[in-house]
């Protein structure tokens, strides 16, 4: 779900027994604009209305998470989402209409 705080905007993301959140660090912190868990419950993906890919250890426990951040979209990422192998995340840019397959090695 995503919710409005005087900070920006907050991204939760629950599985069973778990809950993240995470955006909204500065005012000039990117907006999440989607997020995607993998299938095996080991990564968590997200895009953000600057064009980047981030992705955080399973499980984010922390407001301030650490996170690997990727660029290649020219502008928003409005859709992230996990292969079924969770090898492989595809990612579809806003104004770019690109998509792109990222492979984790």
């Amino acid at each position: 779900t995503f919710s409005e705080t005087s900070s920006g905007l907050r991204l939760t993301v629950s599985f069973p027994g778990l809950l993240w959140e995470f955006g909204g660090e500065t005012l000039e912190s990117p907006d999440v604009v989607t997020a995607s868990g993998s299938r095996n419950k080991e990564l968590l993906a997200s895009g953000d209305n600057s064009g980047r890919i981030r992705l955080y250890s399973y499980p984010v426990t922390q407001p301030k998470s650490l996170c690997h951040t990727y660029t290649g979209h020219s502008s928003q990422v409005t859709k992230v989402t996990w292969m079924a192998d969770s090898t492989r995340l595809l990612s579809v840019g806003g104004k770019d209409t690109a998509i792109l397959q990222w492979s984790l090695h």
